[in-house]
């Protein structure tokens, strides 16, 4: 058995923890990066994976830390994995896999784990949306994968960077249920808890020829002529349900359960049942959070939520689940997240190989801008819908370097023959007597650009700019708003798209784009 090992990244301090310890917490942490090297793949092989792609085939496994390997296996299972939208061929593009170790190698682990899943992040610009979602879940405690990052080669391939996502396997079941009967998928869009459809789920764990725990619950959940939480109770936790899609709500998973009510919905998500034939949901598919603002109390695609938002006591149990997110949500300090894990990131997006890269510089920018703004937006918007006090959110704009848990904080380099200057370093953005503050620091000499921008994507208002030479070192620059700008602060916060663009002496230019809030303005402000 290879020995455990600690990795310690910048946001490790933020993660919440887990219910127990257990061989991999140091790789499923928000800032844990490692290297996975996926090889030993034949043309022959790739050619299986682009016809087959849900079929496994040999191949060999390492993981690195800082250049190091501490994992190796010859013979390892890969798939591909995705769905509509998410999947990529091999050949072309960036894929997504599933690694199963014992696939062929009959009780080979890799730290206690049967299988390892790569989300390509491909619906995701971010790159963050996951990692943030699941953390919600987890900190009201519902048993919900956690997440770290990987750079991934293929046959000595750099593909780029992955989500490195605990699978919903044998052993994390193990790990947050008391027993197993059944984990159903709903593999395809549109899979739901409806009359006659049991048959459309995957059966991942359980008897597939037995399915009388599923019936029930259809049976119960379509029972709508008394009281119809009383009725669920026999089969479903629904103060554990009502919590999932609580958090689904609160990060507008409009793609799933608790999701928009469209076609093809709902979408992503598991039911398990206890061996007593009690169901619990659990949430996946999270990449497509935090963009498409969903409404608290709107319909969904799921039966079970709909009838839920019907039924008195069900609907209080929701409620109440909105509550603990309320409560939750600060201490996890998303905003701050948001702004280091792109810091980390950023370098290996920009080196990910054009032919599997899904977006360019400016299209994550824009991704982590709307990230940003409904992060910062949401605790409002639940504190109205329920009629409360706004909590005390952190701010965003605090530093992302903590003091390390462990011995060392893990460096990477990057793949060969990539080279990215670290000249150019954005640290903070104030807001200051009617301009944006820039706090830089730079490697080199050299002439640097700021200009904000607020409005649309592609309809962008430029509302400052700022050009000069500048020495080496620490800096300040003011970046004054414009008149337009003073107007509109007079009226409402501004979501402001800070840019700074620096072109050193003998060196490659740079850029760092940054969402910055500015608040409105106080009545002192506006009478200057």
């Amino acid at each position: 058995m290879l020995s455990a090992f600690v990795l310690v990244g910048a946001l490790s301090a933020l993660a919440p923890a887990t219910s127990a310890a257990d061989e991999v917490d140091w790789m499923y942490q928000p800032a844990a990066l490692v290297e996975i090297n996926l090889g030993g793949l034949s043309e022959a092989e790739l050619d299986e994976l682009e016809a087959e792609p849900s079929e496994e085939v040999h191949g060999t496994f390492e993981l690195k830390v800082d250049g190091v390997a501490k994992a190796s296996f010859e013979d390892v299972g890969i798939r591909l994995k995705g769905g509509t939208g998410s999947f990529k061929p091999i050949k072309t593009g960036k894929a997504g896999f599933k690694i199963r170790f014992d696939k062929f190698v009959d009780d080979q682990l890799f730290f206690g784990l049967q299988r390892l899943t790569l989300n390509n992040m491909v619906q995701d610009p971010s790159m963050v949306h996951e990692t943030l979602t699941y953390e919600i879940f987890r900190a009201l405690g519902l048993p919900a994968s956690r997440t770290g990052y990987a750079l991934v080669r293929v046959n000595g391939e750099f593909f780029g960077v992955y989500l490195n996502i605990e699978t919903l396997d044998k052993i994390f079941l193990a790990a947050h249920f008391a027993s197993t009967q059944h984990l159903y998928e709903a593999d395809a869009p549109g899979v739901d808890v409806r009359t006659g459809e049991a048959g459309t789920f995957e059966v991942d764990r359980g008897d597939e020829g037995d399915l009388t725990d599923l019936d029930a619950l259809i049976t119960a959940a379509n029972d709508v002529e008394g009281d119809w939480s009383d009725g669920m109770a026999p089969s479903a936790d629904l103060t554990e349900m009502t919590r999932v899609w609580a958090v689904e709500r609160y990060v507008s998973h409009w793609d799933g359960y608790a999701g928009v009510q469209a076609p093809f919905r709902p979408n992503n998500y598991y039911l398990h049942s206890l061996a007593s034939g009690i169901f619990e949901m659990l949430p996946w598919g999270a990449d497509q959070t935090w963009e498409t603002k969903v409404e608290f109390d709107e319909p969904a695609g799921g039966l079970l939520f709909n009838n839920c938002l019907a039924d008195e006591s069900c609907e209080a149990l929701y409620e109440q689940g909105l509550e603990e997110v309320q409560a939750a949500v600060p201490a996890l300090e998303l905003g701050r997240q948001v702004s280091c894990l792109t810091e980390m990131l950023a370098p290996w997006q920009q080196v990910e190989p054009e032919s599997r890269r899904r977006y360019d510089a400016e299209e994550i920018a824009e991704g982590v801008d709307e990230t940003r703004e409904l992060v910062s937006d949401r605790p409002g918007e639940l504190a109205d819908f329920l009629g409360v006090a706004a909590p005390d959110v952190p701010p965003s704009n605090a530093p992302c370097s903590v003091p390390p848990a462990g011995p060392a904080t893990v460096t990477f380099t990057l793949p060969p023959q990539v080279s990215v200057s670290g000249g150019l370093r954005l640290e903070r953005v104030s807001v200051k007597r009617g301009a944006l503050v820039a706090h830089l620091a730079v490697a080199l000499p050299g002439r640097l650009a700021l200009w904000g921008t607020v409005g649309p994507r592609r309809a962008r208002t430029r509302i400052c700019t700022e050009d000069a030479s500048v020495a080496a070192g620490s800096l300040k620059l003011r970046c004054k708003l414009s008149a337009e700008a003073l107007h509109l602060r007079s009226l409402r916060k501004l979501h402001v798209r800070f840019n700074a663009s620096f072109e050193p002496a003998g060196g490659a230019p740079e850029a760092v784009v940054r969402s910055v809030g500015v608040p409105k303005a106080a009545s002192s402000d506006r009478s200057r």
